[in-house]
């Protein structure tokens, strides 16, 4: 029987896939948390609001083969108002990938041919971030290629890891010695104020209040300043405790905080899915910075992968100091753009693809900071030499 296709656009039926959508994650190369029926299916109830659901499911004799996890949303950029079919992104969603297990090919093929069929319906195509190696993005570029479409793909910010798949010696050994001795010292630290214990929360039970003194700690420091701590943000709120509340219920959840003198005094909001611990919050409190609590319990979560068999601690993106201390290495990512056959799509395709490519190197040649400075180098360039 030939494959089938269905562009799911309501969220009841997008909740009647839970078990055939994890269960088709599970085959797929693409394992990831971010990719899971609970993951997407929270972000869209917390941040679909303006978007419309377009969620491409490929089926050969009734079995899900293939899922893209996609929306419809219409943006403005430079003036124009422009028609997006594109991935769950915003800065909450770590990743995004086509899920597949057999048949990938056909399938991807059959989710561009209804791209294709419903060109009113797009400007342009945005999947991102793509992590690396990504089947569906190798497939995509040689299908739209053939297909003749004009495309562009960046490079984003790579996503640092820890390989925790050998011994927790083996990874001390690769690092620094002034590293390590670092560390020592964050523990001796911490012995001499009575010594640090690390509490876990796993189960449901208690889990919103120990959420609440997570995300109380996380607004005490320099993101409570900033505004950006998660309970100033009400959208952000309710993502975070309604993920956390399924994660738990799967066994997916690793809520840590490393506890002196009877108090919480930094926390890790992790998720373990797929043999790979993600990380998603960390927070401390400042008065405690002398020990520098939440690199030693980062250093204590990365230890235990060691203990509990999994075989990778991933930071998530963008790197940042405290990650890259304890990194061993970082995965690529990109972003895959496709531009319709239209004015606004070779608008688009024209500004991203060669004149912003161009206004680079100008101001790489010009010495410039900033496109304005550019523009007023130039401004003035031709003024002096026409008038």
């Amino acid at each position: 029987m030939s494959l089938t296709v269905e562009a799911i656009s309501s969220i009841g039926r997008l909740e009647k896939l839970r078990d055939e959508w994890n269960s088709l994650l599970s085959r797929s190369p693409a394992k990831h948390f971010a990719l899971t029926h609970e993951w997407l299916s929270t972000w869209w109830r917390v941040f679909g609001e303006g978007h419309k659901l377009r969620v491409v499911t490929v089926r050969r004799n009734g079995e899900l083969r293939c899922a893209a996890p996609l929306m419809e949303s219409k943006i403005k950029l430079f003036g124009f108002s422009l028609k997006r079919i594109g991935s769950f992104n915003n800065f909450y969603n770590p990743v995004c990938d086509f899920i597949l297990s057999a048949d990938a090919e056909q399938a991807i093929q059959l989710i561009w041919k209804h791209l294709q069929d419903n060109p009113r319906a797009w400007d342009f195509v945005e999947v991102q971030p793509f992590p690396m190696p990504s089947q569906s993005l190798r497939e995509l570029e040689k299908i739209v290629n053939r297909a003749g479409f004009r495309f562009g793909i960046r490079e984003l910010a790579p996503s640092p890891f820890a390989d925790t798949s050998g011994t927790w010696d083996s990874y001390l050994a690769g690092k620094t010695s002034s590293r390590r001795k670092k560390w020592k010292r964050l523990e001796k630290k911490a012995a001499e104020k009575g010594g640090a214990s690390v509490l876990g929360i796993r189960g449901v039970e208690q889990l919103d209040h120990y959420l609440a003194i997570a995300f109380r700690i996380e607004a005490s420091g320099w993101k409570g300043r900033a505004g950006t701590a998660v309970i100033q943000d009400p959208q952000a709120h309710s993502f975070y405790k309604s993920f956390a509340r399924l994660a738990a219920r799967n066994g997916w959840l690793s809520l840590d905080f490393l506890v002196l003198d009877n108090e919480p005094v930094a926390f890790t909001y992790d998720v373990v899915f797929g043999g790979t611990r993600y990380a998603q919050k960390i927070g401390y409190l400042e008065k405690w910075s002398s020990i520098a609590p939440g690199k030693l319990l980062k250093k204590r979560s990365i230890e235990r992968c060691f203990r509990d068999g999994v075989s990778r601690y991933d930071f998530l993106a963008p790197g940042t100091p405290l990650k890259l201390e304890f990194a061993t290495g970082a995965e690529r990512r990109f972003r895959l753009r496709i531009y319709n056959r239209n004015v606004k799509g070779f608008i688009l395709f024209a500004t991203n693809c060669i004149l912003n490519p161009l206004f680079k190197k100008l101001m790489s040649v010009a010495q410039c900071r900033t496109p304005a400075d550019l523009w007023r180098r130039m401004i003035t360039a031709f003024r002096d030499n026409i008038f």
